[in-house]
């Protein structure tokens, strides 16, 4: 028991019955003895005395011999089974490596052809710096991790701790240029598909008053015609749609009217960072992010501890992490003060709900709960709901439910719209080599 074997062959040698020579087929296996077994029962499959054959096998006795074959000893007939013996070591585990700074080389190349033709912007938002570690904040990759990292090196209140996600999503640390000259630059980059939908759920459907004054009223004041009063002084009720085509109202070179400043969480990644102007050493990606993400942690030189916690734990953590920041708009005080003009505290947490749903966070089911019920529900009791649905839908499943949300958002663009935001975000595509014309939308 617990060695494995791969078969030669297996000789029957019967002075009476005629068998001499027989071999089983060769797809036929064994393992331990009752492995032998079953090999030996498969020879006698012809036979018509399978059961008088088994009684004699069960009691034989099987040995090794120094050949590596195992002999039965019976009183009538004689078995050999030549297999091989081999060890019960354990394959190793294929380790997965890091893309990282495989795709920014080739960003840098890609900038340096003299065919490229791709913008030298300068960068246009802040930088995350510790020691001469740099990276370049997109919002909508994974910036409220990082974040975090940067605050356990450079704040001392958090320079012992073990776990980044002890730090609470509502703690801030703005991003600066420093004249300290890095030694190794970060960036972070995501689908823009991809983006623009996380973009819309985070900031849009969440019940977040805040992101609805920033984008959501001016969109619809911009391009919703008999729009009621309501929607325009809350902006709460802005469609994937009127998102989209105020993202092409912003950022076409096209379109002459500039009907406000570009929001950074749609802003094209490339006029974020300027990877054509700012050398990159590690382009990491939203898609690989668990496992791109270690290597800043590494290159941080942030406790061992962490990256052991992170590789072991990280989804999880992740998944517990965004499930409470989702949880928690509902409640917050600041953002029920704005938001109850707008729509009902029930209606809050429903949109709360959605988002977790439209995120891959938890499973398909309405919300359990009944407006009346939602009067004296407290925060902890809504996330111990969320996980409760979380932990019964396989993450299959969940992921499953993300996409077909993602599909769902899409299916409301126009093929000129799509067209649109193909061409304004066509430099994020080649350069970090996304596909600008997945099937899945543009053919459906």
């Amino acid at each position: 028991t617990g060695a494995g074997y791969s078969r030669q062959g297996l000789v029957i040698a019967d002075r009476d019955d005629g068998m001499e020579g027989h071999k089983t087929p060769p797809e036929a296996t064994a393992g331990d003895g009752a492995g032998v077994h079953h090999m030996i029962a498969s020879t006698f499959q012809n036979t018509g005395d399978i059961d008088g054959y088994f009684r004699q096998l069960l009691q034989a006795d099987m040995t090794w011999n120094n050949s590596g074959s195992v002999q039965l000893q019976i009183p009538e007939i004689m078995v050999e089974l030549n297999v091989t013996k081999k060890t019960t070591q354990k394959p190793k585990p294929l380790v997965k490596k890091t893309d990282g700074y495989n795709l920014a080389s080739r960003v840098r190349a890609k900038c340096s052809a003299p065919s490229g033709r791709f913008a030298v912007h300068k960068p246009k938002l802040g930088t995350y710096q510790s020691g001469k570690t740099e990276l370049c904040i997109i919002w909508k990759v994974g910036t409220t991790f990082v974040k975090r990292l940067f605050m356990m090196k450079t704040l001392p209140k958090y320079q012992d701790l073990i776990n980044p996600y002890d730090i609470s999503f509502e703690q801030d640390l703005p991003g600066k240029r420093s004249p300290i000259a890095a030694t190794t630059r970060f960036m972070f980059v995501r689908d823009p598909y991809q983006r623009l939908v996380s973009a819309y759920v985070d900031k849009l459907v969440a019940p977040n008053p805040v992101y609805w004054k920033i984008i959501s009223v001016n969109a619809i004041r911009q391009l919703r015609k008999n729009a009621t009063r309501l929607s325009q002084q809350c902006g709460h009720d802005l469609t994937f749609r009127e998102f989209i085509q105020y993202v092409i109202l912003t950022l076409d070179p096209r379109v002459l009217r500039k009907p406000a400043r570009p929001d950074g969480h749609f802003l094209i990644q490339t006029d974020i960072c300027g990877p054509c102007r700012v050398k990159y050493d590690f382009v990491g990606k939203m898609e690989t992010f668990g496992l791109d993400s270690i290597e800043l942690v590494r290159k941080m030189q942030i406790s061992n501890k962490t990256i052991d916690l992170l590789q072991q734990n990280g989804s999880v953590l992740a998944s517990d992490d965004a499930i409470r920041d989702s949880c928690h708009q509902p409640f917050h005080a600041g953002f029920k003060k704005a938001y109850i003009n707008c729509i009902s505290f029930y209606e809050a947490l429903k949109r709360a709900w959605l988002k977790m749903q439209m995120r891959g966070l938890i499973g398909p089911e309405e919300m359990p709960l009944t407006e009346a019920q939602s009067t004296t529900l407290t925060l902890e009791q809504f996330y111990q709901m969320a996980l409760k649905s979380r932990d019964a839908c396989p993450s299959s499943e969940r992921k499953k439910l993300q996409h077909e949300h993602f599909l769902k958002s899409y299916s409301t663009i126009t093929p000129q719209e799509l067209e649109k935001i193909r061409l304004i975000y066509a430099q994020d595509f080649k350069l970090f080599e996304y596909d600008d014309r997945p099937s899945e939308l543009f053919n459906s």
